[in-house]
């Protein structure tokens, strides 16, 4: 395993999204939702290349995070830009528990300076305002001076540090990233983000890429749960916005629903990852799993829905490699994977 986790930002509703259904939204694939209640928040707005970005608007203090197992390695990638340099003010931040291991701060000399074990390692060279920038950090995490931390901009390696302690807990591990929105004046926007561990795959930062979205074009077999209108299963769940009004559904265990997707164009395709939102309709919590499938290996994530159809839960199954294999995905190979959900019990 190597990528953990992609975000690109479209499929939570179009620029203008209410922020409480945005945030209904975000809380299904983020572990850490915060924002200040006496400030605007989060809200989307138009991204680097197309689709949506997410924005964290005036206020004191935004943070979205995911927490994983502990890792020795993590690698974080995402475009990014900024209204305003002014003060100091975190941007990345890698925890295990309580401590902080590295950090990335953005400064009022518009600059950014990268932090081990609370340490500064150096600065990047002069940013500008308003402007799109390819941000990317690789650490490696030492209770001694062996440790490694690298933040590039644009592909640009700007601080190089190596023989150093990135350990501020007393763990050669971290587990938890957190992307901080900060300060009283600025308003950022981040789009197109990556998490890896390091291990087999990706073990650098990719530079330059996209992440898209995409939705169900046909359905494929099986096709067992019923459909709340019409006859085509896919159909009631490409919804570009959040929409319950249709769906499909079943009661009876080991059913699945299959959809294909149509091939992607890139050259390179470092992961794909399945999301899938369901929920229980009853008073029962529901066990549900989503499933990638290709070659005749399902890669499955499970889940239990919670009683109550106004309790979404969303379930992420993310692939490097064609399922089984140590190949890369291709859009052809895309193409012919069966995506889709079964409900275990």
């Amino acid at each position: 395993m190597a990528l953990r986790f992609i975000d690109s930002f479209d499929a939570y509703g179009p620029v203008g999204t209410d922020i409480d259904d945005l945030g209904t939204r975000m809380s299904g694939k983020w572990d850490t939702l915060v924002e200040d209640p006496t400030t605007y928040g989060f809200s989307l707005v138009d991204g680097v290349e197309s689709g949506q970005a997410l924005e964290m608007e005036w206020g004191n203090t935004h943070i979205i995070g995911k927490v994983f197992d502990p890792q020795p390695q993590w690698i974080i990638g995402f475009y990014w830009k900024i209204s305003t340099f002014s003060g100091s003010y975190r941007l990345i931040r890698i925890w295990d528990g309580d401590d902080i291991q590295v950090q990335v701060s953005w400064k009022s000399n518009s600059t950014l300076e990268l932090f081990a074990d609370g340490v500064s390692q150096g600065t990047t060279s002069t940013l500008n305002t308003d402007q799109w920038y390819l941000i990317e950090l690789d650490a490696t995490f030492k209770t001694d001076a062996t440790g490694t931390c690298k933040l590039w901009v644009d592909e640009v390696l700007e601080v190089n540090a190596s023989s150093v302690v990135t350990s501020g807990s007393g763990n050669n591990y971290a587990q938890e990233i957190r992307i901080y929105g900060d300060g009283l004046s600025p308003t950022m926007a981040i789009d197109d983000m990556y998490m890896a561990d390091g291990t087999a795959g990706i073990n650098a930062p990719v530079g330059f890429m996209k992440i898209e979205t995409s939705y169900p074009t046909s359905d494929s077999t099986p096709s067992d749960w019923t459909v709340s209108t019409g006859s085509d299963h896919y159909a009631l769940v490409s919804d570009t916005t959040r929409d319950t009004t249709d769906y499909v559904y079943t009661d009876v265990n080991a059913e699945e629903d299959m959809f294909n997707f149509t091939a992607p164009t890139e050259d390179t395709i470092h992961g794909i990852q399945l999301s899938v939102e369901a929920a229980s309709s009853g008073s029962e919590i529901k066990e549900f799993k989503s499933i990638i499938r290709h070659g005749g290996n399902d890669s499955t994530t499970s889940a239990n829905l919670m009683a109550g159809p106004n309790t979404p839960t969303t379930i992420l199954t993310l692939s490097d490699y064609q399922v089984g294999t140590s190949n890369a995905w291709t859009g052809a190979t895309i193409a012919a994977a069966d995506f889709g959900c079964e409900k275990v019990s």
